[in-house]
């Protein structure tokens, strides 16, 4: 007789899980990034100005940003007219998140000395963090018309135009950035991730590892090269990239789901059910990484813990209909058949397509002896699937639904 039990996986992660399209991290938009302040000379000829300004500073080179801005805006006392000043107040504002208030203290900078360069560039991040793209752009250019060798704003400006999709302007700021900075790995990185989203796979690795040849301790570099070569297949390469990226960054949960899941595809289910425990430690809400984790234990025969895993899954998402089905087929492998019989119902009453919960629930409802209720099932089974052009599964649920007939037929 046919009797198959079905464990339905949950999809791979296969898409830009951790940067997609470019999108600036803390790092790229670090104001001071790439920025040399130029604080020197006389920019006030009012004495106590100079005074408060100058230890402003020096306040503000040191990290105490509550009193540079203190003396900063005592200095604009004795003299209104300080484009460093504002200038400076912007980057503290905008280094402690008052993006509107930086906003307004560059413009006044701008005001005063519109050849700022830094001032622009600052602009614009602060613009790029508001979501404010095309603002951020403009003020990008600017930087860059003001100092051609600008190489962060290069760079910024290619994130500016790939947040909106605009590929081709983004590729040719990220390759501006590089031909000014060959040791500079994010844009190689970025420029990977836009031949991920055109399929241009075997390009994109070739960027990755650029990346990380340049930036050795690059995990997210790492890590989309695993996907890359996961979408090609490459599953050993696959595994070594996300090797790379938790061996430099062991808390990167996606890395350490990635690689779990490689690891199962590999037949590595012991090291794989370790990174998935590494995962929901990390992310005890990853409800993905408790199906994936109760699907590889229970291949294992670790039913007990496998029932845990699932059942912290369905705790997590109570009207998830895939928990309810994969903790059936685990009670079904322990023989607990009305068990799995509740869980099968509970999977379909919150998914009446569900046409594996059917196959299985009329496996079980055989094995217990109740024939029409499995005919019932069976036969629904057959209709889902065939909805679904399955018609290898349903040809083969109708020889199961023949013999079961005849059996019934008998008795």
């Amino acid at each position: 007789m046919l009797r198959k039990n079905y464990l339905v996986w949950v999809v791979i992660l296969v898409g830009l899980s951790f940067v997609s399209g470019g999108v600036a991290t803390s790092k790229e938009v670090n104001p001071s990034r790439g920025v040399k302040q130029n604080i020197e000379g006389l920019y006030t000829e009012d004495l106590e100005a100079g005074q408060y300004f100058q230890l402003g500073v020096r306040y503000y080179e040191k990290g105490d940003l509550i009193a540079a801005r203190e003396s900063l805006q005592r200095s604009l006392l004795f003299d209104p007219f300080i484009p460093l000043a504002y200038y400076l107040l912007g980057n503290i504002d905008l280094q402690e998140g008052q993006l509107e208030d930086a906003i307004a203290q560059y413009q006044k900078a701008l005001s005063l000395n519109p050849n700022l360069s830094e001032a622009h560039y600052n602009l614009g991040l602060t613009y790029y963090s508001l979501g404010t793209f095309q603002a951020a752009i403009e003020s990008f250019q600017e930087a860059i018309y003001l100092n051609p060798k600008f190489t962060s704003a290069y760079y910024n400006l290619g994130l500016a135009y790939d947040v909106q999709d605009q590929q081709e302007e983004a590729i040719s700021a990220y390759r501006q950035a590089i031909l000014l900075d060959k040791d500079y790995a994010q844009p190689y990185y970025n420029l990977g991730l836009i031949a991920v989203k055109r399929e241009q796979l075997e390009d994109a690795i070739a960027l990755l590892i650029i990346a990380t040849d340049k930036e050795p301790t690059f995990a997210q570099a790492y890590y989309q090269l695993g996907l890359t070569y996961t979408q090609l297949g490459q599953l050993d390469l696959a595994r070594q990239a996300f090797n790379q990226a938790v061996n430099i960054n062991p808390n990167y949960t996606l890395a350490q789901y990635n690689l779990g899941i490689v690891l199962s595809q590999l037949g590595e289910n012991r090291l794989a059910s370790q990174h998935l425990q590494q995962t929901v430690q990390l992310e005890p809400s990853n409800i993905d990484a408790y199906h994936q984790l109760g699907a590889i234990l229970a291949q294992q025969g670790r039913l007990e813990p496998s029932l845990v895993s699932l059942k912290e899954a369905q705790r997590l998402s109570p009207n998830d209909p895939l928990t309810y089905y994969n903790l059936g087929v685990v009670y079904q492998l322990a023989g607990q058949d009305e068990a799995a019989i509740e869980q099968y119902q509970e999977a379909i009453s919150r998914n009446p397509n569900f046409a594996h919960a059917f196959y299985n629930l009329g496996v079980v409802y055989e094995q217990v002896g109740r024939n029409q209720d499995a005919i019932a099932s069976l036969q629904q089974a057959k209709n889902l699937f065939t909805q679904e052009g399955n018609m290898v599964k349903s040809e083969e649920i109708d020889l199961y639904l023949q013999q079961l007939t005849r059996t019934n037929f008998v008795n």
